[in-house]
């Protein structure tokens, strides 16, 4: 938070708001602009890494990509009172300016990051995920900010009645534009939601699989799509996979594909009716 307190985003954000606010549209336009060549700078900059740094880390399995490709409700939340932080800090001398930072933390620059990279591997729906995630962070620091501001009186003593509509005007707009994003956040969240259940679905049985096998400790479980990776520790022999499987493919209601490994370095899967033998391993 403290190193992207000179974020080249958060300054002119706040002075869309406010610009907003007090009816200057040219600032307003003037701030998008800054805002907008940013982002743009953002992206390219990221495309640019990551054309020439190679990736240690698949970026399916990159959590910090994974956290931003993916957005929901919950991140508009934290985006709205990030923004309204940063909103006061502004208006009140008597707030450490680090206080800015909460609403930069909300990841302002990071999601642009996250969208060249996905952008240079040729990733297009996590790239829009990321842009997404961006555009609701902007659009709700922005829409809390001006609340903050109207609140606060941030307004020109002149025309005060001419004010007055046009603040109505801005609210009305950003309430619209933040409802139009709230729709494919939903749909996301839900998305999300329903992986969550998967894995504790998975997880259970997974467990209850193991429990007549005490020598074997589990150590994770990955889902992905219909495939389904176990990793054990320990000795003695490992329980029907096939009957994981089946298990697993009832409770989910897809066709489920499970692969186990015992650690260090035995792959076992289920015996397929198009292969001979009982298992396999490497």
């Amino acid at each position: 938070i403290g190193a992207m307190l000179v974020s080249p985003l958060m300054t002119p954000i706040m002075g869309c708001a406010a610009g907003l606010v007090a009816g200057w549209r040219m600032r307003v336009l003037h701030s998008l602009m800054i805002v907008a060549l940013s982002a743009l700078v953002g992206v390219g900059l990221a495309w640019i890494l990551a054309s020439w740094i190679p990736s240690l880390v698949p970026l399916e399995n990159n959590q910090q990509v994974l956290s931003r490709v993916s957005p929901t409700l919950l991140d508009m939340a934290v985006a709205l009172a990030a923004g309204a932080a940063g909103a006061y800090a502004t208006l009140d001398d008597r707030v450490s300016a680090s206080l800015t930072g909460v609403a930069i933390a909300v990841a302002l620059v990071p999601p642009l990051g996250v969208a060249g990279v996905c952008l240079q591997a040729g990733l297009l729906a996590e790239t829009g995920g990321a842009l997404l995630l961006f555009t609701t962070n902007l659009v709700s620091i922005i829409f809390s900010a001006s609340i903050v501001f109207l609140v606060f009186g941030f307004a020109p003593a002149r025309a005060r009645e001419r004010k007055k509509l046009t603040n109505a005007d801005v609210i009305n707009s950003l309430a619209i534009v933040a409802l139009l994003i709230m729709l494919p956040l939903g749909l996301t969240g839900q998305n999300v939601l329903e992986s969550i259940n998967r894995a504790n679905t998975v997880q259970t049985d997974v467990t209850e699989w193991l429990s007549d096998s005490p020598d074997l400790n589990l150590l994770w479980v990955k889902v992905v799509d219909e495939r389904v990776g176990v990793r054990l520790s320990g000795s003695g022999n490992v329980p029907d996979i096939a009957l994981l499987e089946r298990r697993l493919s009832d409770h989910l209601d897809t066709q489920v594909v499970v692969r186990v490994e015992l650690f260090p370095s035995v792959i076992l899967t289920a015996p397929r009716e198009d292969e001979e033998g009982s298992a396999s391993s490497q």
